[in-house]
């Protein structure tokens, strides 16, 4: 949550004094995608619970299953990330569909482990 709030309050500084560029995602602006990579990867220690592992290995297995399923899911942009970015014409929304994404990410790792423990 703190780093959420420090990522949201670095994001508006750099809009503050960069100004907002005519394409409210611009790529050259990231934290919106650091913060969401970093909600699914609170992922990482559940999934390790739920597949019976304590390996380095599999950490980075997971790591990189979440990394694949969020951006899966940024270019997607599942209900409601998706309207979030057409209706909200803020920085916020920059931030918002991408930390949606992160939470779907983790939730679709988190079933995925499930299934493996069993």
């Amino acid at each position: 949550v703190v780093g959420s709030c420090l990522l949201a309050w670095g994001a508006l500084i750099h809009i503050d004094t960069h100004g907002v560029p005519d394409d409210h995602d611009a790529s050259v602006i990231v934290v919106d995608e650091v913060a969401g990579s970093s909600v699914a990867a609170l992922a990482i220690p559940t999934m390790m619970h739920l597949m019976g592992s304590h390996s380095v290995a599999d950490a980075l297995l997971c790591a990189l299953l979440l990394g694949w399923l969020f951006r899966l899911f940024d270019i997607l942009k599942p209900y409601p990330a998706n309207a979030m970015d057409d209706l909200w014409r803020h920085p916020f929304s920059v931030m918002a569909d991408d930390l949606v994404a992160g939470v779907y990410a983790a939730l679709a790792g988190l079933g995925f482990a499930m299934y493996l423990g069993c």
